[in-house]
């Protein structure tokens, strides 16, 4: 692990209420966060492979991410879920791009760079599309009041565990 500071630093302003999404917006920060660390890391061994299944990882999860989120939009009538689902359209078509770049710059002498810059773009659009259109999406469904603890094994992609409170109130928030 470097001495680097998160790209994204896990805000709970970006906490919707909404267990599922909640769980996923947390292990993607926390995805994108390790990819940072491994590009600034001093490890070298097999890191194009590392990076490359990472890099996988982080883009099938936000896609299967995004699906359960539009799935949620539409079973709760959101009206937003029109303009959700073709910003998300947008980013996976960036992902898609850029895993394929990835695999191309396998052994590239810039190869570290291009990585930075794709990983530094993702973590910008996820953080802007947390603050300026998920924050909005809870206020169309029942939600219960929840806490997220985040547990990681060292060898585990299994994502985050949510903890709820020992009253699981439903709250509508209007």
């Amino acid at each position: 692990m470097s001495n680097i500071a998160p790209l994204l630093q896990w805000n709970p302003s970006y906490v919707l209420g909404i267990p599922s999404i909640d769980a996923d917006h947390l292990w993607i920060v926390n995805k994108i966060n390790e990819l940072h660390d491994l590009l600034h890391g001093d490890q070298v061994k097999d890191i194009d492979l590392k990076v490359k299944s990472l890099l996988d990882l982080l883009n099938e999860y936000t896609q299967e991410h995004f699906k359960r989120e539009e799935k949620w939009m539409a079973c709760n009538h959101c009206p937003l879920r029109e303009k959700h689902a073709i910003v998300h359209l947008q980013l996976v078509t960036l992902l898609d791009q850029w895993v394929v770049d990835m695999h191309w710059a396998t052994g590239s002498p810039d190869m570290e760079g291009q990585l930075l810059c794709i990983i530094s773009d993702f973590g910008k659009w996820f953080d802007h599309h947390l603050r300026t259109m998920d924050c909005h999406i809870h206020h169309y469904g029942p939600t219960k009041e929840i806490s997220v603890q985040y547990i990681d094994a060292p060898d585990s992609n299994q994502g985050p565990q949510l903890s709820l409170p020992l009253e699981e109130q439903t709250v509508n928030k209007l």
